[in-house]
């Protein structure tokens, strides 16, 4: 399906102020017209996935296409129990996770895969390939791939709120930066 002229949902795992700040301002300079929000860790994105804590209520718009970039370490909850998380919750799995990180450790790129992440992109140094990513993000993710439509997100099922990965216990306090 092709999203052209549509404005679609980026949801970007970034604990860094400084590399959040640079994400902002490359997607305001590409050609991806998108929805950018922000979680300091894994567990703010599943909480705003799954309609819980803080985040129960912030809606998302269903309607249009979702991607996930995923940072890799994060305090809380980094990016492999995120990621382990998505792809074993039966609505979550179907949403595209790329994988934005400063590693570029193979042990890293292969555990990633192992969990099920669709794409892992070490972090470009400089703004002009920041750019350039982004918009072979946006070529590749809207422009040729078929992502599943409409995004089937879960409802507001309490079983869906409760949701968490096996021997991961979260904490009622939330330690996160602002918005």
């Amino acid at each position: 399906m092709n999203h052209k002229g549509i404005t679609v949902n980026i949801l970007l795992a970034e604990d860094d102020d400084a590399e959040f700040e640079l994400a902002r301002q490359v997607f305001e300079r590409s050609r991806l017209s998108a929805r950018l929000t922000r979680f300091v860790n894994g567990a703010e994105l599943l909480d705003f996935l799954l309609d819980r804590g803080r985040h129960a209520g912030r809606a998302i718009d269903k309607s249009r296409p979702c991607l996930i970039l995923l940072d890799m370490n994060m305090p809380e909850m980094g990016g492999r129990e995120t990621l382990k998380t998505l792809k074993s919750h039966p609505a979550l799995r179907k949403l595209p996770v790329i994988m934005l990180t400063n590693s570029g450790d193979q042990e890293d790129v292969i555990g990633a895969y192992d969990l099920g992440v669709n794409s892992f992109i070490r972090k470009p140094l400089t703004f002009g390939e920041f750019v350039e990513v982004v918009n072979a993000l946006k070529l590749f993710w809207f422009d040729v791939a078929e992502l599943p439509a409409p995004l089937d997100l879960p409802g507001r099922d309490e079983s869906e709120k409760s949701y968490a990965p096996s021997g991961h216990t979260r904490s009622s306090s939330s330690s996160s930066k602002p918005k």
